[in-house]
């Protein structure tokens, strides 16, 4: 996951707020006492529908969090289950790479011993002893 904060452009915010004054304008803005009331009518149903929206939006930010949470049990459950295995093999490869480099360093060193005998000894060693 990434550290970086979310952006919230606040869109459902402002579409709320923008529709509840929107409502008090209109309402302040007319004469007729009929007109009024709807007008009223339609303010308090406009935030029922908010609250309503609202608390859907927390049921399903609720509902996703526990489908998220199922999801991250079970896969630590099987990292659980893995994770001798991985480590075994990790072991196993790690003791074939010392064999290897044994192998290899006793090798580079029966030919730094054969070129010595054959007479490279001017090119591999000075005064009897490895350049290195």
């Amino acid at each position: 996951m990434s550290d970086e904060p979310k952006e919230n452009n606040g869109f459902w915010l402002g579409l709320a707020l923008g529709g509840l004054l929107g409502a008090v304008g209109s309402y302040l803005a007319t004469t007729d006492e009929m007109e009024r009331k709807k007008l009223l009518a339609k303010g308090k149903q406009m935030l029922r529908d908010i609250e309503d929206f609202g608390q859907s939006a927390y049921e399903k930010g609720e509902e996703v969090k526990e489908s998220v949470t199922r999801q991250a049990k079970k896969i630590e459950k099987v990292i659980e289950e893995k994770a001798p295995v991985v480590q075994e093999a990790v072991e196993e490869k790690a003791g074939e790479i010392e064999q290897i480099a044994k192998k290899a360093i006793e090798e580079i060193t029966t030919a730094t011993h054969q070129a010595q005998k054959k007479g490279l000894k001017k090119f591999f060693f000075s005064k009897g002893r490895p350049l290195t």
